[in-house]
């Protein structure tokens, strides 16, 4: 099938250029040296996850945000729902994150989309978004 073999390049290609998905070891949620947690699970609205969102993983989307060792993050947003869903990222003094009009960002339906964040003002091109497979 030489669209999911497509597909599959372009996942590596993107692992290859983004440090923060290539890194070796697991992720903790620990501070790193720049006082980043390595990983914060997030909800739509932007919330940190709790125990009681875990305890019921039928919800129909979460966050992930990880620290780069730049400085900056990654934010990759899940949506297994069957419509598109609006995400809230966090925001931080002196950061943008591309792609996302005042912190939110609009996800089809049964996709994942790929965001960065930088310093504000950078100059940077997005993310190439993965292919939406269903």
């Amino acid at each position: 099938d030489r669209e999911l073999e497509a597909y599959a390049a372009r996942l590596s290609a993107l692992r290859r250029a983004t440090p923060a998905l290539a890194r070796p070891a697991l992720l903790t949620g620990a501070a790193g040296p720049d006082g980043l947690p390595d990983v914060v699970w997030l909800t739509p609205e932007g919330k940190e996850k709790t125990a009681e969102h875990w305890d019921h993983p039928e919800g129909p989307a979460l966050a992930m945000i990880l620290a780069c060792a730049t400085g900056d993050r990654l934010a990759v947003l899940f949506n297994r729902s069957a419509c598109s869903l609006d995400f809230r990222l966090p925001r931080r003094s002196g950061r943008d994150w591309l792609e996302a009009d005042g912190g939110m960002v609009e996800v089809p339906p049964r996709s994942v989309a790929f965001v960065t964040e930088t310093a504000a003002g950078a100059a940077q091109e997005p993310l190439e978004p993965a292919a939406e497979r269903q």
